[in-house]
């Protein structure tokens, strides 16, 4: 019980300092923000699915409404707004946490997967934004954390919170879940057959999906498409590697971001984890008892690298953007994966020495906190700048009824930040943010 507490607190530590909390809104957040303008959440829901066909693209809405329910409740208040993220950013290292415990690793481990994930830094920014890439983070991390429970604990009730929730969550929030849901469903049944807690047969297959979870979460998830981004494909002329660094896309897409958290030490720590493939495969036959707990890890690894790629290829197919926060399941995973590979590491060296456990588990903890120092640094000044900073006495006023409207993307951003400055209700002028809403203001 002290270590869960210890851990909930550091949990709850670096929620906060990933908050964001004086970061102003941008553009992307507007469109949030400004259904909190509407009267009622049949008008929001009708914004959200015209808006979905355009600008909102590939979006299920259903952050924008649980957002528009907020703001009804706490004004335009930036808090309420992210606050979603902000959840999910809780259950981001509940589920890291709980992968970690279900592999049967204590609380050292348990503690340095929560500073890997931190050290994350692409990752982090979004516990501190209202759009819905943290929610499908979590979610990918939940999931796989279900499907990794062997059958004994699959009954154990924070166990099927974790699954259901997991589901809800990311079939709720993003269009991409279902490659993360599918893909984690298969690696962690392997996984289980491979340690023998499971026999490969039809029937524990379908035991291990969960027919009643797979129902409900297909169900919803091909309801809400067909109510929202399912309806409309948009085409697109960009150019997909606009913002990749093509002088070094390898280090862009690894040491820049997958594993942003081992900072240099990425390229030994990548080297290291894909050597023992070949050498499980084609070294000596009695080498392979020894190797084999190491191989889940890898593929793990291997496969958030394999999945990030895939939505990339969705992106360039499409001619859209590629663009890192597309990856951002697979930054979780990753950091999950390594710390899992550096634990089990640990655990086979235990019959060596005593000592070499507790050595690699410091050498783990001193090479990810000096790539998290720096962001830990950063982040808990500017929470102490932005608590430390009163909020002034005078509040912006609303503009007149008869204001002109803003002009272009960042006078409308300037608004609303002035609007959340001011507290109180979003402002009415938000309903003709969307050009499709401004008929209203002739009738």
């Amino acid at each position: 019980m002290p270590s869960t507490v210890i851990l909930g607190l550091v949990v709850l530590l670096a929620v906060v300092f990933s908050g964001s909390f004086g970061r102003p809104i941008w553009i992307d957040e507007v469109f949030h923000f400004a259904l909190g303008s509407h009267h009622s959440t049949a008008e929001a829901w009708e914004t959200i699915a015209e808006s979905v066909l355009g600008a909102s693209h590939g979006q299920t809405g259903i952050y924008m409404l649980v957002d528009y329910w907020l703001l009804q409740v706490f004004g335009a208040n930036l808090v309420a707004l992210r606050l979603p993220s902000l959840l999910s950013g809780l259950w981001l290292f509940a589920a890291g946490i709980a992968v970690m415990r279900v592999r049967g690793y204590g609380f050292g481990w348990q503690f340095l997967v929560v500073l890997a994930l931190f050290g994350q830094g692409q990752l982090m920014y979004f516990v501190g934004e209202a759009r819905p890439y943290l929610p499908l983070a979590a979610a990918s991390l939940g999931i796989l954390a279900y499907y990794l429970s062997p059958p004994g604990r699959r009954r154990e009730s924070w166990v099927r919170i974790l699954g259901m929730g997991s589901i809800l969550l990311g079939v709720t929030m993003h269009p991409y879940f279902s490659i993360y849901w599918v893909a984690l469903f298969v690696f962690g049944y392997f996984v289980l057959v491979t340690d023998g807690q499971l026999r490969f047969s039809f029937r524990s297959l379908l035991e291990h999906v969960n027919i009643v979870f797979t129902v409900i979460g297909i169900s919803l998830y091909f309801w809400i498409a067909a109510m929202t981004w399912g309806r409309y494909i948009a085409e697109f002329d960009l150019d997909p590697f606009q913002w990749i660094d093509l002088t070094r896309p390898i280090q862009h897409f690894l040491q820049h971001s997958h594993l942003q958290f081992l900072s240099y030490a990425s390229w030994a720590a990548l080297v290291v984890m894909v050597a023992v493939l070949p050498v499980t495969i084609l070294g000596p036959t009695r080498w392979r008892p020894f190797l084999k707990p190491l191989v889940a890890p890898v593929a793990l690894l291997l496969l958030a690298l394999a999945l990030s790629l895939l939505v990339s290829y969705l992106s360039y197919v499409r001619n859209y953007w590629i663009v890192p926060r597309q990856w951002i399941a697979g930054f979780a995973l990753s950091a999950v994966a390594v710390v899992w590979f550096s634990a089990e590491l640990a655990r086979m060296a235990a019959s060596l020495h005593k000592m070499i456990p507790v050595a690699i588990l410091l050498l783990a903890f001193l090479v990810i906190g000096a790539a998290a120092g720096p962001d830990i640094k950063s982040k808990s000044q500017g929470l102490v700048a932005y608590l430390a900073n009163p909020s002034s006495e005078e509040r912006p006023a609303a503009p007149a009824t008869d204001a002109p409207l803003p002009q272009d993307n960042d006078a409308w951003v300037e608004l609303a930040n002035l609007n959340i400055e001011a507290g109180a209700d979003v402002w009415p002028i938000f309903r003709y943010f969307w050009p499709f809403k401004r008929h209203e203001l002739s009738e």
